[in-house]
Order: structure tokens, then sequence, then C-alpha cells
């Protein structure tokens, strides 16, 4: 993953306008993305706000401040129930003991080069996370691509107790120290319900034929051919098809191409975006890679 952290467009007090916001008593997120706590954070979110931004946005926190922790604790404790439900279980459904299996392979190959997502106890969480949600979206099951998205909320909701440059390039001893007092029940719980929210949006990406991912690779290829023409015949008549180079994009959501401070603010407004974050993606998925 390359690049490096991103201005995020956003001065000190437009900061502090935001973190103003985000304690009001009841948070308007905003029916789109020109109003309310969507148009705040479209242009990229302080990173000291981003966890609490993207619970907001993805639903896991409510918007009313009286019952905040209230629900964010029941949620906790919902996901832990899961946990007990379903992880570490004999398993009668073939098909589930076979995701299983995958999940065990892909989790260690995830983010290899970043030494916090090689620490046996964050590989235990991502396996949780995976194989809850596979169990109770059997529609899907598990399709690798997915341990990737995990990646982003572990990172965000770990940046509350590390710093962002420990989490995205330190050192596995300087992490492993950092990460001794984490959270990781509280950061796994809030990550199992944003990953899930984040997917409601883009499940069709997941079932039968990926169906989701073959429209956005069309649409790409109809964008690309008003465009630019030419680039479009020139692949045309190499027999260069849009799968080879935006599958992975789209089925990753960037996470293999961006560094991670880059990446989570593509992220921001993907999440603003909403049920239009399916349709924004396909704008911005060809400029990198054309």
């Amino acid at each position: 993953m390359n690049g490096s952290a991103p201005n995020t467009g956003q001065n000190h007090s437009e900061d502090k306008k935001l973190e103003e916001y985000l304690n009001r008593e009841n948070v308007e997120l905003g029916s789109n993305t020109n109003s309310g706590l969507r148009a705040m954070c479209w242009n990229g979110i302080p990173p000291s706000l981003r966890p609490r931004c993207w619970r907001l946005l993805l639903g896991h926190l409510s918007t009313d401040v009286e019952r905040r922790e209230v629900d964010l604790a029941r949620k906790r404790q919902e996901y832990l129930d899961y946990v007990s439900q379903y992880h570490g279980k004999e398993m009668d459904i073939e098909w589930m003991r076979n995701a299983v299996k995958v999940i065990k392979k892909d989790v260690p190959r995830t983010a290899p080069d970043i030494a916090f997502f090689q620490l046996p106890l964050v590989q235990e969480c991502i396996e949780r996370i995976l194989v809850v949600w596979a169990q109770r979206h059997p529609a899907s099951g598990y399709v690798q691509g997915m341990n990737d998205l995990v990646i982003p909320f572990m990172y965000v909701f770990s940046s509350e107790y590390i710093a962002e440059s420990t989490l995205s390039k330190g050192k596995l001893k300087n992490v492993e120290a950092a990460a001794k007092d984490l959270p990781l029940d509280m950061i796994e719980a809030d990550t199992y319900w944003c990953f899930s929210s984040l997917l409601s949006h883009i499940q069709d990406h997941y079932t039968d034929h990926q169906p989701g991912i073959q429209t956005k690779m069309t649409k790409i290829d109809q964008l690309l051919k008003q465009v630019d023409p030419l680039l479009y015949r020139h692949l045309s008549t190499n027999e260069v098809m849009s799968i080879q180079f935006v599958f992975r994009y789209i089925n990753c959501l960037f996470v293999r191409e961006f560094s991670l401070p880059l990446l989570v603010r593509f992220w921001d407004t993907f999440i603003c975006e909403g049920d239009g974050f399916p349709d924004l993606f396909v704008y911005v998925a060809p400029p990198p890679f054309f």
C-alpha cells in the first residue's frame, strides 16, 4: 500500500465546529451529503474525531447523546453473545466448515506488511468478526476480500488508543508494547457492527456471481468509453478487459492500493455517501488506474 497521509482540508476552527456538533443533544446525520454530519465529514474527518464520526454515520452510535453509552454497551454485548453462539463451535453445515477453513487461511495474510495486523490477538479478532458475519449472512457467507474490509475499521478504532503512525508503520516490538492495554473486545465489537453496516450497501458484491461488481465494471467500461474513447479502443483492440485491473479495487475498496492514512480519507467520503456510496465508487475507481 502506497501513499502518505492526506490533509483533511479542514482547519482548526472547522475541527472545533465539528466537535461541537458531535456533542449536541441530537446529531442530525443529514439525508444526503448537503446537510448534517454527512456534509461536514464528506471532505475529510480529523483523525481524532474519525472514530466517533464513523460510528455515527454507520449507525453504530446513537445520534441521541443521552442514549449513546447505553446503546453502545448493549451492542457490544450483543456482539459478544454472537461470538459465544457462533465462534469455535462444531459446524454442522458443510459450507460453513469450508468458510472457516478459508478464513483461517486468509487472516494471517491480511495486511502482511503492517505489524499491527500480524499480532496474534488482532488476528484472532479478525477471525471472530468474519466467522460471526458469515454465520449470520448465509446468502453470501464469507468471500475472499472481506478480510481486507475489516482493516480500516480496526485501524480507526485502535487509533483512539495508539498513534496512527505506530499502527500503520510501527515495528513489531513497538506495536506489541503499544497494543498491550488495548480494549480489543470493544474495538472488535465496534469493527463488527461498522463492517456489517458497510457490507449492507454492497452485499451484492459477494452473492453468487457477484452481480454488484459485474455491474460496476460495466459502468466503468461505459464511463471510460465516454471520457476517453481513444484509450477505450486501445484497450479493446489489445483485448484488455476491465476485470483484469478493476476487480480487485472494487472487491477490496482500495484497501490493497493505498497507505492506511490515505485509505481512511477515501473511506470518509464513501461512508458519508451511505446508499449512494456504490454509485460514487464507479467514478472514483477509474482515475488512478487508467
